[in-house]
């Protein structure tokens, strides 16, 4: 995974993965949360209701008549909220019971556990999720309280109960949308980060091919300057100021070899022609020390002009100022 483009690519849509992961996280979280404490809240106050109306009416489970009314009252508060409600007397007895349509048969026994008894007793009150060592036939949020007389005996237990199922239920099915919502939003955002990648890379592309067809003595290519990228625009120019430099510097380079071709073949020229004429006799002996002084001439200019360029590589090489 070496090409910019998969890198870029990749690392948008790992990040935005993680984002919508955690969001996703959190957010489930925060929705469970809400949904005991909602379950929680409610229970609570149903048992401080009942709470009440048995401590100032001790005949409230007593006797028959208070019975029906209570019994009556726990019906009504079970149906609206769809839970279960009982009253238990001091030993975990269920003396009333009460359950909404859709918990009924749920309650599997009429007495409550001691862990229960203990645990409500111990501070008073008591929630929880779970089935209470079998009382009820499945998972249910649990809130009980004690009532106690004016000497602080406990005569009764309140409990309320609501089944788990449902608030699991709202969870999933919360849950099920949002991942229906992340999954279209994570296509799109990454048919998005697609473009964007691509973008983001393609300036780069572009430098890429341009280099490549300078490498090939395409010296007039240049890339474009205005790609909305500072980086990206400064690098553009840079590139392009350098090709136009070793352009100029290959044009120097072509018309420095072609003067010193010139200039090296006019001595040549003079050295060979005489050379010549004077080994096939079109020069006369008499005036070979003529024409060899020539020779000479021209071969020490010969000689002062590659010395010339030898200073002028060593100069160009750094090696002499």
């Amino acid at each position: 995974m070496r090409n910019l483009f998969v890198k870029t690519y990749v690392a948008f849509a790992a990040l935005i993965l993680v984002s919508f992961t955690f969001a996703g996280s959190v957010f489930l979280a925060q929705i469970s949360r809400y949904s005991v404490q909602q379950n929680k809240s409610q229970l609570e106050n149903s048992v401080s209701n009942i709470q009440a109306l048995v401590e100032h009416n001790e005949s409230a489970y007593v006797d028959t008549d208070g019975r029906s009314i209570l019994q009556l009252y726990l019906q009504q508060m079970a149906v609206s909220s769809n839970s279960q409600m009982m009253v238990a007397d001091a030993e975990g007895h269920v003396l009333i019971s009460a359950s909404g349509e859709k918990t009924a048969g749920d309650l599997k026994a009429d007495e409550l556990s001691d862990d229960l008894l203990k645990a409500i007793s111990k501070k008073g009150k008591y929630f929880g999720m779970g089935t209470l060592s079998g009382l009820f036939s499945k998972d249910y949020y649990i809130a009980g309280r004690q009532c106690v007389d004016e000497s602080g005996n406990v005569t009764a237990y309140i409990i309320a109960a609501t089944p788990a199922e449902e608030t699991r239920r709202l969870v999933q099915d919360i849950m099920h949308t949002f991942v229906l919502i992340v999954f279209f939003t994570l296509i799109l955002t990454l048919i998005i980060s697609w473009f964007l990648s691509d973008i983001l890379t393609r300036p780069l592309r572009g430098i890429v091919s341009a280099s490549k067809q300078f490498a090939r003595g395409e010296f007039d290519v240049r890339v474009t300057e205005d790609n909305n990228c500072d980086e990206i625009d400064e690098l553009a120019v840079s590139f392009n100021n350098m090709v136009s430099t070793l352009q100029q510097q290959e044009e120097l380079s072509r018309s420095f070899v072609a003067n010193v071709s010139h200039e090296l073949k006019t001595p040549m020229t003079s050295i060979s022609g005489f050379a010549d004429g004077m080994l096939d006799g079109t020069i006369p002996p008499e005036k070979h020390r003529q024409y060899l002084e020539i020779i000479s001439q021209e071969s020490h200019r010969l000689s002062r002009m590659v010395v010339r360029m030898l200073e002028t590589a060593r100069i160009e090489s750094g090696e002499i100022v």
